[in-house]
């Protein structure tokens, strides 16, 4: 009998599901504002300051809060480093 799962889907299990978005699945362009915040590693209230300040802007899909991972990938990489190197 053929098997019902697409080929393209990979049968390697990640906590239980399978997974059928190849490396996107692990490199998503959305996280949530919980994920964010442990990317980041700031809290909610400096997390809500730098969106006031416009540096990152969340966006919505349905009732939920995601921002964008490229946003957070630039704003990490302009922080200021230690010793005055960019």
């Amino acid at each position: 009998m053929p098997s019902l799962v697409p080929s393209k889907w990979s049968s390697d299990q990640h906590k239980g599901w399978i997974t059928s978005w190849g490396a996107d699945h692990h490199d998503p362009k959305l996280i949530s504002v919980c994920n964010a915040l442990s990317y980041m590693g700031v809290g909610r209230t400096l997390f809500y300051e730098i969106v006031k300040s416009g540096d990152i802007s969340p966006v919505k899909i349905g009732r939920r809060t995601f921002v964008v991972k490229s946003e957070l990938d630039a704003w990490i990489a302009n922080l200021p480093r230690i010793g005055g190197k960019a």
